[in-house]
């Protein structure tokens, strides 16, 4: 039997649910995969993250395999594009670092600072809770709370990365509007040309 006839086989298997052949897969294909992402991220626990979730979601949509197409093709399509979303992810999260406070005061911060801090995250936990759709919360609370990428974010609440980062987006938006004046003037928080009051007429 050739290679070629014994992959196509194994996916065959893998369609019809079989565990065994999909481990095969897995044994014979993540290593390179993995070497192949950390080489580009220059992070080989990242790498091993997105390879797990490429896997992942490889078994999830196993009804839709062709055993006809290169398996190895597959999951380096699903790997790069989840290597994408997470470059994509940390470069948001760069951008976006001053737009929320961190959940814990600066570590030499005096006691007015810690105080005005504790205000500040008392009042962003309450529009979290009152002003955010649900949606939004549970996208900035793993994003930005919990830290998870933006790539674990989506398969935690079935969605899809793009629509994870609208979610941010939007959350974002809204916390600026409504904190804005609970900020000092130098705090680099200024809504966006978007958010600010219009002219009264």
């Amino acid at each position: 039997m050739t290679d070629r006839q014994d992959e196509q086989d194994l996916i065959a298997a893998v369609k019809r649910g079989d565990l065994d052949a999909f481990e095969v897969l897995f044994n014979r294909y993540q290593p390179i995969l993995v070497r192949s992402v950390a080489y580009h991220l220059r992070d080989t626990e990242s790498a091993h993250d997105i390879v797990q979730e490429t896997f992942l979601r490889v078994w999830q949509h196993r009804g839709t395999l062709n055993p006809s197409l290169s398996f190895q093709a597959l999951v380096y399509r699903i790997g790069y594009n989840l290597m994408r979303d997470a470059l994509r992810h940390l470069e948001t999260r760069h951008r976006t670092a001053a737009d929320v406070p961190p959940p814990v005061p600066p570590e030499h911060a005096d006691p007015v600072d810690a105080t005005q801090h504790a205000l500040l995250t008392a009042e962003l936990r309450r529009v979290l809770r009152e002003q955010l759709p649900e949606r939004c919360r549970m996208v900035f609370e793993l994003s930005r709370l919990e830290g998870l990428p933006m790539a674990e974010v989506a398969v935690r609440l079935r969605i899809s990365p793009k629509t994870a980062e609208n979610q941010l987006t939007k959350a974002l938006r809204i916390l600026r509007r409504a904190l804005r004046h609970h900020l000092p003037p130098d705090a680099g928080w200024r809504p966006t040309s978007e958010e600010s009051p219009s002219p009264a007429p």
